[in-house]
């Protein structure tokens, strides 16, 4: 259910109502962790970095915030499906590079297929041309039987 007032859209999360950008953190935080672990697929990265490559291929339709990733980083540690390199930059400054594991690439390519899987789902139910998406699936029934 929505309700549009003086420009801004709510929804509603049981009895209490969210605004779109309170929708928007809910979601990117379900996400968070495959798109660290793309990162990590094509490099070792520090957080900085990620987030830069992250918002810049993202063209501005996301936003990702440095404090954001630290939650996901370390449950992704946690799990050992990255690790943690500590390097020396410059004489005292220590910086912490994140290091995808086996486990991780493999955990990577399950939440890939998931995804997916799950963005094609929901824009089939989304597609407002749902008659069409219809015929498919009773097409692809009547061949089975």
């Amino acid at each position: 259910m929505r309700y549009n007032d003086n420009q801004m859209t709510y929804g509603f999360r049981g009895d209490q109502m969210q605004s779109n950008s309170e929708l928007e953190e809910n979601l990117k935080r379900g996400i968070l962790e495959m798109l660290i672990l793309k990162m990590l697929a094509e490099k070792d990265m520090y957080v900085y970095q990620m987030i830069n490559e992250m918002n810049a291929r993202g063209q501005g339709l996301i936003n990702i915030k440095e404090g954001s990733l630290y939650g996901p980083i370390y449950r992704l540690v946690d799990k050992k499906y990255i690790t943690e390199i500590k390097t020396l930059v410059g004489k005292r400054r220590v910086r912490v590079y994140y290091h995808l594991e086996p486990s991780g690439f493999a955990y990577f390519d399950n939440m890939k297929n998931v995804y997916t899987t799950m963005t094609k789902g929901i824009e089939l139910i989304m597609n407002e041309n749902h008659n069409a998406n219809i015929s498919v699936c009773e097409v692809e029934n009547e061949s089975k039987e």
